[in-house]
This record gives structure tokens, C-alpha cells and sequence, in this order.
């Protein structure tokens, strides 16, 4: 069974002192954090740190000793894949998201509000 392997970041802000988590808006209608795969030669934290970067202009600060994987299967053009995602926490320094073109919307939310909005449960 092909497997394939993503890393993102569950990135927040304290503005005001209240912390918010971005949580991103794809097309095809499903609510998710920042992640993408892996290139040849990259680490995790790498490869996290730039897709946090190419999907919303943001660059972060890792909080050190938080990484969590989640892995699940699904089906794409009648094959089943195995996917395996690290994700790390990351601190931004400002709000100011520039989306890309893989997206249409993102949101700044309470932690209660993310959980609420993220599409998959785990």
C-alpha cells in the first residue's frame, strides 16, 4: 500500500494576551492547519516551517517538545494510501496572513471555536 508523509504546525497568536489558532479554508470546503509533504532531504521541522511559510506568509516559532502524529487511510483514484502527518506547535508573530492559491479563507479562533470548525476529528 503507497504511503505519504506531511508535516504542518498548529500555529497561534497572542494578540492582546488572547490566544488564537489559525485554522486555514480550503476549495474543496474543509477546514485544516497548515501542513504539506515532505521534500528529499528535508526534516520534519523543516518541512513544516516551509509549508507554514508558502501557505500563509507566516514564519514561526516552534515550541519546543510539542510534536503529535495523527495517520489514517483514504482512497484517491480507486487506490488506498496510507498518510502519516507530524504536526508542531508554532508561535507567529503577527496576524498577517497571505494566503495561497491552495486556499480561500482562514480564520483566527479560540481554541474551543478551532476545535469546533476543523473538518477531521483527529
Amino acid at each position: 500500500m503507497p504511503s505519504e508523509k506531511s508535516c504542518g504546525a498548529i500555529v497561534f497568536a497572542e494578540p492582546g494576551g488572547e490566544r488564537q489558532y489559525l485554522i486555514l479554508k480550503h476549495k474543496d470546503e474543509h477546514f485544516d492547519f497548515p501542513k504539506g509533504h515532505m521534500k528529499a532531504g528535508e526534516t520534519e521541522e523543516a518541512t513544516a516551517a516551509r509549508e507554514v511559510f508558502e501557505e500563509t506568509g507566516l514564519e514561526l516559532l516552534f515550541i519546543a517538545g510539542f510534536k503529535d502524529k495523527i495517520s489514517y487511510f483514504y482512497t484517491r483514484e480507486g487506490k488506498k494510501f496510507h498518510k502519516e502527518v507530524i504536526f508542531f506547535l508554532g508561535k507567529a508573530g503577527s496576524q498577517n496572513v497571505i494566503i495561497s492559491d491552495e486556499h480561500e479563507g482562514f480564520f483566527w479562533l479560540t481554541y474551543e471555536k478551532a476545535l469546533s470548525i476543523l473538518t477531521f476529528a483527529n
